[in-house]
């Protein structure tokens, strides 16, 4: 999953990292830009939540490593 950064008191500074594939690069580009450019709608706020770089796992990493990648 990609993670979008949105600086607090400079909102106009975001950063994206970790967007593998055209579709996540595509979708978070467009994202970013909409959001530098006006102001972030009630409906795409809720994206930063999903792509914050807090966000929470239903697996926690940590179980991970012990159960391997592709099960967790």
């Amino acid at each position: 999953m990609p993670t979008v950064v949105r600086e607090e008191k400079q909102p106009w500074i975001q950063y994206v990292l970790g967007c593998v594939g055209l579709p996540w690069a595509t979708f978070c580009g467009d994202f970013v830009a909409r959001n530098v450019i006006s102001e972030t709608t009630p409906d795409e706020a809720k994206f930063y939540r999903y792509l914050s770089i807090d966000r929470k796992f239903g697996v926690p990493l940590w179980a991970e490593r012990i159960i391997g990648k592709r099960i967790a």
